[in-house]
């Protein structure tokens, strides 16, 4: 969840919405890092992960383990898949996940 911060400029919410999108579209490719992230949008991996924690209220890679953790959990309960099969799908560069 992010945090409700008053009098937060509207510039960091603006790039920690841009690093979410980027997160949730690719939060299963095994090198999305800090540093991707930081990469992509133009800034340095510190500030990305200062604004994580002041918005977010948890750090950069607790929040992709969660997204990451959420998505596995989601697909032992609405799949037929096992925990081996979602276990390599995390293991493999670039999977994506079943429909």
């Amino acid at each position: 969840a992010i945090k409700n911060i008053p009098g937060a400029p509207s510039k960091e919410w603006n790039t920690v919405l841009s690093a979410v999108r980027i997160i949730m579209s690719s939060f299963d490719d095994s090198d999305l890092t800090l540093e991707t992230i930081a990469n992509t949008l133009y800034i340095s991996k510190s500030h990305v992960s200062r604004l994580f924690k002041k918005l977010i209220g948890e750090s950069f890679s607790e929040y992709l383990r969660r997204i990451r953790m959420d998505q596995a959990c989601r697909l032992l309960k609405e799949t037929r898949l096992n925990i081996r099969r979602v276990f390599l799908m995390r293991l493999s560069s670039g999977s994506t996940c079943p429909a």
